[in-house]
């Protein structure tokens, strides 16, 4: 229970933590973007182009936060929190920017990436797990993860009987 308090903690605070470095910043570009449509005048496309990337953002940022919670555990884990959410997001700003100031076509980049990087991984690169190896253990390879386990499951059993 105290383990599980703990990594509550830590899921708690680094959500406070991203929360608090990405809120602020998504908010004031959105609310800049708006008002920079607004001022550029309204159409039903530009109405609906803008609504679609709000709710991109909106999923992004959620993504984001429970990527950074879910990693809490992860002691390798030094990149940003966010991962392909933060991938995303970023394509949503250069379309929501570029849209407006460069042209109409950037708006496509919330279809065309996306849709790129899917194609990508699924044929030509293959499935996203790929860059774990698909070919059979070494028998070295076997009984170290043998041993591992072993050392787990003893591990756990001494930890049960010193909280009985």
């Amino acid at each position: 229970l105290k383990m599980a308090n703990a990594s509550a903690k830590k899921a708690a605070a680094a959500k406070k933590q991203v929360t608090s470095s990405y809120l602020p910043i998504l908010l004031l570009l959105n609310i800049i973007h708006l008002g920079i449509t607004v001022n550029r005048g309204l159409s039903k496309y530009r109405i609906l182009v803008s609504l679609i990337q709000y709710v991109v953002t909106y999923f992004c940022y959620q993504g984001i936060v429970l990527d950074a919670q879910g990693g809490v555990g992860s002691s390798s884990k030094k990149s940003l929190a966010g991962g392909a959410w933060l991938d995303l997001l970023g394509t949503i700003l250069t379309s929501q920017f570029g849209g407006l100031f460069v042209g109409a076509f950037m708006d496509s980049l919330i279809i065309i990436l996306p849709a790129g990087y899917g194609v990508y991984h699924k044929f030509i690169k293959g499935p996203a797990d790929s860059g774990q190896s698909k070919k059979p253990l070494t028998p070295e390879e076997v009984q170290a993860k043998k041993d591992l386990e072993e050392r787990r499951r003893k591990r756990a059993e001494r930890r049960r009987q010193k909280r009985a």
